[in-house]
């Protein structure tokens, strides 16, 4: 039993991962990607930005690293998706990751804006940049000036400076990514397929089940076979009118100790 159960779990197993393997998901329109990867936030290192062509989303844009890595993703770009026209490719300078992570690391300079004035940072994504805004009152400001030398210094040419009289929203060129896009999966049944497979293990185990014979062996020596585990009166009834068997000498062996023990 334990056998049939490992080999039904390891079969249900095999299935899961072979399957898994064909199940590619693809995306109608570049701009389903890309809402793919800002949900998720999981854009590839070779992406540099992303953004709209005029407002529509049958159009867009994705920015890649002119590099080996970012011409093979515009090809890993273009098969996952269904209509190559909806994307146009461009270069960029940096990775947008890489972008995100440094804007990350500038968020312990708002502690001390009162200083520099630093009052905000987005990601110029079109440019390949972070974009730094600051009060106009702050341009020229020795502190402020020395921040940014420090920040070149640091991170290289990957900023620009907006002087702006109040803090300003985030300067993302791409638009807000809010809708809800269902990832379309091929084959789309799979999870039909994975459940008609564990149904017919679970099927399979049950008619194992029921057509395994229990071995009941009687006082006669006989070994009798039953579909089912025998009550214990069943099995009284089977003791009872069972035939023994016994050599012909057993008598004497008996009248033997009987007159002994006289």
């Amino acid at each position: 039993m334990k056998k049939i159960l490992a080999l039904i779990i390891t079969t249900i197993l095999l299935s899961v991962f072979t399957l898994s393997c064909y199940a590619e998901v693809t995306f109608d329109t570049a701009y389903d990607l890309i809402q793919m990867w800002a949900r998720s936030d999981s854009y590839p290192d070779y992406v540099c930005g992303v953004w709209l062509n005029d407002g529509s989303h049958s159009s867009t844009t994705i920015s890649v690293l002119d590099t080996e890595d970012g011409n093979h993703g515009k090809e890993e770009i273009l098969g996952l998706i269904e209509d190559d026209s909806s994307v146009t490719f461009t270069y960029g300078e940096y990775s947008r990751n890489y972008l995100a992570d440094v804007q990350d690391e500038l968020l312990k300079l708002f502690k001390t804006n009162e200083e520099h004035g630093l009052i905000s940072t987005a990601l110029d994504e079109y440019n390949s940049r972070i974009s730094l805004g600051i009060l106009k009152e702050y341009n020229g400001n020795e502190k402020t000036e020395q921040m940014l030398l420090d920040l070149t210094s640091e991170y290289g040419d990957i900023f620009t400076v907006s002087y702006c009289d109040e803090p300003i929203e985030d300067l993302l060129i791409t638009a807000p990514v809010t809708e809800t896009v269902p990832v379309q999966t091929k084959p789309h049944y799979l999870s039909t397929i994975l459940l008609t497979l564990l149904l017919l293990s679970c099927v399979t185990f049950m008619v194992i089940r029921k057509k395994q014979a229990f071995v009941l062996k009687t006082n006669g020596g006989e070994s009798l076979s039953v579909s089912t585990p025998l009550t214990d009166k069943q099995v009284a009834n089977i003791v009872k009118t069972s035939d023994v068997d016994y050599p012909c000498e057993l008598d004497n062996k008996i009248m033997d100790a009987i007159d002994k023990s006289d």
